[in-house]
């Protein structure tokens, strides 16, 4: 009975180590900073993974600055997707609301004040990118200091190493 129930046990084990665990729907796959998942409650989010662990960046949900042509799931999709270029290239130091071919959008900037370098989203006509911005970033932990840069007048700048270093992961 003992080897039976060995052999039982021996079984199972193989089978659990052989049989690949299940993907999480609110993880990032290794070889990638940022990526869309699913919250508990099923909505689309960014996130990124920082050096602390993993933070919900944007949680997209529909307001009244996105334009209405994607899903919340689409529009994460392809923000995750161009944030991951951009910090491949590195391109992502800066992001900031701006004016871009008459169209308000929030994109990349090499430097603080600096134009925008790539688009990652526009907004509906008449909003305010720094406003949306605000409403869209996950800025909540950043008590070890505050990675938002006020430009002059209606700009902001947000220092991706100083958000990455300061926020708390999920």
């Amino acid at each position: 009975m003992k080897q039976s129930l060995f052999a039982k046990l021996l079984t199972i084990f193989t089978i659990a180590s052989i049989t690949p665990p299940a993907i999480s729907q609110s993880s990032c796959p290794p070889q990638r900073n940022y990526c869309c998942v699913s919250d508990r409650d099923g909505v689309p989010i960014t996130r990124v993974v920082t050096p602390r662990g993993p933070v919900t960046m944007i949680r997209w949900v529909r307001t009244e600055d996105l334009p209405a042509d994607l899903t919340p799931q689409q529009r994460c999709q392809q923000v995750s997707e161009r944030l991951q270029a951009y910090r491949d290239r590195g391109q992502l130091k800066y992001i900031t609301g701006a004016i871009v071919n008459g169209q308000p959008a929030i994109c990349v900037a090499k430097q603080r004040g600096g134009d925008c370098l790539r688009v990652l989203f526009n907004l509906k006509p008449g909003s305010d990118p720094k406003r949306a911005l605000r409403k869209l970033l996950n800025l909540r932990g950043l008590s070890a200091g505050n990675p938002l840069f006020e430009g002059g007048g209606r700009r902001f700048y947000l220092d991706m190493n100083d958000y990455l270093n300061e926020v708390t992961p999920d």
